[in-house]
């Protein structure tokens, strides 16, 4: 196998694309609880506030930026005037759980049989999913 200098490190898409939540509903339920618990607010408030900060989330992911559960959970409170370190760390480790509890799994082009690969003369793998066979 020849060496390729100067890489350290290959990195992979891998939420939406390898994996996804099981219960994307449930683990936002399990987050809006976590977030509710953590400050004053009605469930009302919370549900926005969350909503608010997936909407950051998302539009983050869609310019290739990182917004991950820490940032989440910092502009939830954050916006509420709340700025201590050690609240936002709790409430990123209960965002964070939110998918393992509700359940990960893989995406259906990932889980299921029609998922085509063929092998190169090269010895490496292409691999077409429905999705990047539509693509094509």
């Amino acid at each position: 196998m020849r060496r390729v200098d100067g890489i350290r490190a290959v990195t992979y898409d891998c939420w939406g694309t390898l994996l996804k939540d099981r219960d994307w509903e449930g683990a936002m339920e399990i987050r809006l609880s976590a977030l509710l618990r953590s400050m004053d607010l009605s469930e009302d408030e919370g549900r926005r506030l969350l909503e608010e900060a997936w909407a950051k989330h998302d539009e983050a992911w869609k310019q290739v930026e990182t917004f991950g559960p820490g940032r989440m959970a910092a502009y939830c409170l954050e916006a509420k005037g709340i700025f201590d370190d050690d609240r936002i760390a709790a409430l990123t480790e209960e965002f964070e759980l939110a998918s393992t509890t509700s359940g990960v799994e893989a995406v259906e082009e990932l889980a299921t049989p029609s998922r085509r690969c063929a092998t190169k003369t090269s010895g490496s793998a292409s691999c077409a999913t429905p999705a990047s066979r539509r693509a094509a």
